[in-house]
Parts: structure tokens; C-alpha cells; sequence
């Protein structure tokens, strides 16, 4: 068909004109309504393309079409409504092509819509002054333990101001509250990927590790959080306090050696020139706190020290 060849190098005026001669003297061929629906998308005159995929979604009912033929209508009409923003529109029709025919394209840009519908949704949304005063309300409640109301009014606060990375560790400590630590782990996630400086979100994190009793995760968190700011006071008496409660607690000898059987990064750290340096020094009653300069073998000593077989400072258990 010459009108494809001037189609294929773009020169969409003469293509159209061509196929709109072959409209009009086939006018119940669904085709030539197609191909001048799909020069009116290449020219973004939406609307034009809209009335022609209408036509032919007509026409082609009329006459017995191949369910080929009005599936590519229907699926050209959904993607100028959604150029038009009509994603409502634009995803009704194109649930509608699928029907004619299961075409992984269409599904493709199904889902690619209901996202867009999604996101202009969640924008509309957006409002921080509304934003702050659901917090202030959550806030209230969870002064007044009333931890899943104050996740409810949290979670209307993110909604409104999602980029607000506050938001997640108040919601965060009224999870840990509620006992749902794998959302209050996600929250303070979140505040941390939306503000990697932000040390509540680090301390909050090893709240949840600390009450779940993951002392090794709380060390690890601590340490990111010094990375940050090295001489933070609060950071520092959450470690001193983290290993306190290892010392009081106790440890259960067994369950310290099924720990290191089954974790190759203990089993690895124990055998770091550098550490072994420490604790030989620490077996001798010899000075070891120069080591302790170096970040790597702190935070070694750390973890040895979470997992129980170390005290924090590399005093032996």
C-alpha cells in the first residue's frame, strides 16, 4: 500500500491523505480506518484518533471484522485517552481489547495506565498543610496510647506528604508500639532512603532490633548512624545500653555456638588478622585500645560482640 511507504518515512500528511482515498472508496474496511487512527497518533492529534477509533470500532462491528481488527482499534483508542489523561477511559477500553484479543502489548500498556491513574491520584492527593495536621492528630493519639489510631492518622499524613521523611518514624515507633516490627522496620527504611543523614530514623531502627532482641542488627544500625555523625551521645549511650543488656541477660552458651556455626561473616571476623590482634591482646592483658582506632575492627568487635562471644570493647563474655 503506497500510504504505509510515506507512513514508514514519516510523512504523515501524505500517508493520511492516501489512506482516507482508500477509506472512501472501502468504507467498511476496518484497516484504512486504522491506519489513519495511527497517523493521527503520530501527529498527537488525539482527538482525531479517538473519532476514528470509534468509527472503526462501529464499522467494524457492522461488518464482521476480525476480532484482530477491532482489538488494534480499541487498543489505539485507549492510548490517546491516556495521552489525553483520561486514564479512566483509557483503561475500560483497553480491558475491552483484550476481550477481542489477549494481546501481551495491550496488557503491557493496561498496566502501564492503571499506574499512571495511580500516580495522578496519589498527586492529587498531595497537600503538607493537611499533611501536618494528621500528624499533629496521630501524635496526640500516641501520647494517649492509642497506637492504631495514630497509625491511621500517620498514614493519612504520608498520603498527603509522601516526600515527608519524618512522617515514617512516627509511624515507625506506634508499629513498634502495636508490636509490628516488620512495618516498623520499613518505615524507618523509608525515612532513611528519603534521608540518609537522619539519625532518629537509625535510632529508632535499633529500637525495633532492640526489642526484638537482634542485638547484632541494633550494633550494625548504631554504627551507620556514628558513620553520620561520629560524636552523636544519644547514638553512643543506645550501644552502651544495648550492651548492657547483653551482660545482664546473660548467654545462652549453645545458642552462641549455633549462631557462629551458621553465620559465615562471624566465623570470617574471627579469623581477621586484625581481630585475632585484639583478642590476643585481651587474653594477655595487654593494651588494645589502639586498635580500636581502626573503623573496621570496631565494627568487627561489634558484631562478635552482638552474636555473644565478645563484650563490646572486646571484653570476653
Amino acid at each position: 500500500m503506497q500510504g504505509n511507504s510515506y507512513y514508514e518515512r514519516k510523512d504523515f500528511y501524505m500517508a493520511l491523505s492516501l489512506y482516507q482515498q482508500a477509506h472512501e472508496k472501502h468504507p467498511t474496511n476496518v484497516v484504512y480506518l486504522n491506519n489513519i487512527a495511527a497517523t493521527y497518533m503520530s501527529l498527537a492529534d488525539y482527538q482525531k484518533c479517538i473519532e476514528t477509533c470509534l468509527q472503526a470500532e462501529k464499522v467494524g462491528r457492522e461488518n464482521r471484522a476480525p476480532y484482530k481488527d477491532i482489538a488494534t482499534a480499541l487498543q489505539r483508542l485507549g492510548k490517546a485517552y491516556a495521552k489525553l489523561e483520561d486514564f479512566e477511559n483509557a483503561i475500560a477500553v483497553l480491558n475491552k481489547a483484550l476481550v477481542e484479543q489477549r494481546d501481551p502489548e495491550t496488557l503491557k500498556l493496561l498496566r502501564a495506565t492503571e499506574k499512571q491513574l495511580q500516580d495522578k491520584q496519589v498527586q492529587s492527593y498531595i497537600n503538607p498543610e493537611l499533611s501536618i495536621k494528621a500528624k499533629e492528630e496521630g501524635n496526640e493519639l500516641f501520647k494517649q496510647k492509642k497506637y492504631s489510631l495514630a497509625v491511621e492518622r500517620y498514614t493519612e499524613a504520608i498520603k498527603r506528604d509522601p516526600s515527608n521523611h519524618v512522617l515514617y518514624t512516627n509511624r515507625s515507633m506506634a508499629y513498634l508500639k502495636l508490636k509490628a516490627y516488620s512495618e516498623a522496620l520499613k518505615d524507618c527504611d523509608k525515612c532513611i532512603e528519603l534521608n540518609p543523614k537522619f539519625i532518629k530514623a537509625y535510632l529508632k531502627k535499633g529500637a525495633v532490633y532492640f526489642e526484638t532482641k537482634q542485638f547484632q542488627k541494633c550494633f550494625e544500625v548504631y554504627s551507620q548512624a556514628l558513620e553520620i555523625d561520629p560524636n552523636n551521645a544519644e547514638v553512643m549511650e543506645e550501644m552502651r545500653k544495648t550492651d548492657e543488656k547483653i551482660s545482664t541477660q546473660g548467654v545462652d552458651i549453645e545458642q552462641v555456638k549455633q549462631n557462629f556455626e551458621k553465620d559465615p561473616e562471624l566465623q570470617k571476623l574471627l579469623q581477621d588478622p586484625g581481630i585475632q590482634q585484639v583478642l590476643a591482646a585481651i587474653k594477655n592483658k595487654q593494651p588494645y585500645q589502639q586498635y580500636l582506632q581502626d573503623p573496621k575492627i570496631k565494627e568487627g568487635l561489634m558484631k562478635l560482640a552482638a552474636a555473644g562471644l565478645i563484650r563490646v570493647g572486646g571484653q570476653p563474655y
